[in-house]
């Protein structure tokens, strides 16, 4: 199976987000946190100088909904380290979803894994 699009490291910003569009978007869930603090006959205490009231409140919420997000966002392209990329991979039928591809010198060794040779220092 060979990429039909491959994306290497980019100082572009240009370039970082249109390999992102070329990646695609997909809908996530997200939350979001809200907090507030409310507080009725607020004043200034003359005895420490915080602010301070009579009746205080907080409220902590959390909501969640679904938003299209990049599958890779635009920044990811311009932190891809020394023999990464970012594949578009086409199997002569379909195409398969955008992933990493840990790329590997010919000289070093194929039954040796690309996390391996990381470890050893060989990359």
């Amino acid at each position: 199976m060979l990429p039909d699009e491959l994306f290497l490291a980019t100082s572009d910003e240009f370039t970082a987000r249109l390999a992102a569009d070329l990646c695609g978007r997909a809908e996530r869930v997200k939350a979001r946190y809200t907090l507030a603090e409310t507080g009725q006959d607020a004043h200034v205490s003359l005895l420490t100088g915080r602010a301070t009231a009579g009746t205080q409140s907080l409220t902590a919420s959390k909501t969640y909904s679904v938003e299209s997000d990049y599958v890779f966002p635009a920044r990811v392209f311009t932190e891809l380290q020394n023999d990464q990329a970012i594949a578009l991979p086409y199997d002569g039928i379909n195409p398969l979803p955008p992933q990493y591809c840990y790329l590997k010198p010919y000289y070093l060794d194929p039954q040796t894994s690309y996390f391996d040779h990381l470890a050893k220092g060989a990359l």
